[in-house]
């Protein structure tokens, strides 16, 4: 069984205040179980320590069998994975699916449980979870957050990739000291109330138009949204990137915007003439992949 890697497109931070997101599998990259016999991932012994805790004081965790992740970890099992860390690609979350696919031997059907769980899972890696990219993991399907109480799973033959790319930064990075600069801003009332309206309303209106394939929609509210974190989420930029961004800006050749956390990682661009954006970047050396 494979895990892939996932993409959030769109919510980046918003989520956090309750705005919608989308996030879909990228089957680029992806993890899955093997075994050997000299041990591969030191933190498998920890982590099941960690589950065997919150086995204890957790109800939903009454069906996890730590007894054969335990065995299995003593038997040289490991999570082969090619998904980058620090990219924010989900490395973490395909991995905590694959242990909940594993070794819980009653499934989680309700979609906002299995989310909770998974997220109870990863919170061992970041402290904190939304869960959602262990249960794109889980599901290999896109998942919409409608709001915190309400999931739409999106089949990937219906998920519309064209137009968009990602740009390697060759820059690993942590989400959790990004998310403490975001909280952080937000209080400033202004900035939190500019989030909380209008970029959240154009997060609502880009998901729309990517899930119904209207670009032209598309393209116009990726175009303010990429003006709106060039001006408010300057910090998680990369400095060598940020003439880069303004540049598709003014020439409204290619647009980018942060692909999760951002500070490094990937950065999500898009763009209706891949040639002449490509030729544009190649002037500045950068690794582009189309999705």
């Amino acid at each position: 069984m494979v895990f892939n890697a996932k993409i959030l497109l769109f919510g980046e931070y918003t989520i956090i205040n309750g705005s919608k997101a989308l996030a879909i599998p990228y089957p680029k990259y992806s993890g899955q179980w093997k075994f050997s016999s000299t041990s591969k991932q030191r933190s498998l012994p920890a982590l099941a320590s960690y589950l065997k805790e919150i086995m204890q004081e957790d109800a939903r965790f009454n069906f996890f069998n730590i007894e054969q992740f335990q065995k299995d970890i003593d038997n040289g099992i490991f999570f082969q994975s090619s998904i980058k860390e620090g990219y924010g690609m989900g490395s973490s979350g395909a991995l905590c699916a694959a242990i909940c696919h594993k070794y819980f031997e009653h499934k989680h059907t309700d979609f906002i449980t299995l989310q909770s769980v998974l997220a109870k899972i990863e919170s061992y890696f970041h402290g904190a979870s939304s869960g959602l990219d262990p249960l794109v993991s889980y599901l290999n399907k896109g998942v919409l957050i409608v709001h915190k109480n309400e999931l739409e799973i999106i089949e990937i033959e219906h998920i519309p990739t064209s137009g968009f790319f990602l740009i390697d930064t060759l820059m690993p990075r942590k989400t959790q000291p990004l998310v403490q600069i975001f909280l952080e801003k937000c209080k400033d009332l202004s900035f939190k109330q500019r989030c909380e309206n209008t970029l959240a309303q154009l997060t609502d209106e880009a998901i729309g138009a990517f899930l119904v394939d209207k670009p032209t929609i598309l393209k116009n509210a990726l175009k303010k949204i990429s003006i709106f974190q060039f001006q408010y989420f300057t910090e998680m930029i990369p400095l060598k990137f940020r003439a880069i961004w303004q540049a598709g800006l003014v020439n409204e050749q290619y647009c980018l915007k942060l692909c999760g956390a951002g500070g490094g990682g990937y950065i999500l661009g898009y763009s209706d003439n891949f040639q002449a954006t490509f030729e544009q970047l190649a002037s500045y050396n950068i690794e582009k992949i189309i999705l």
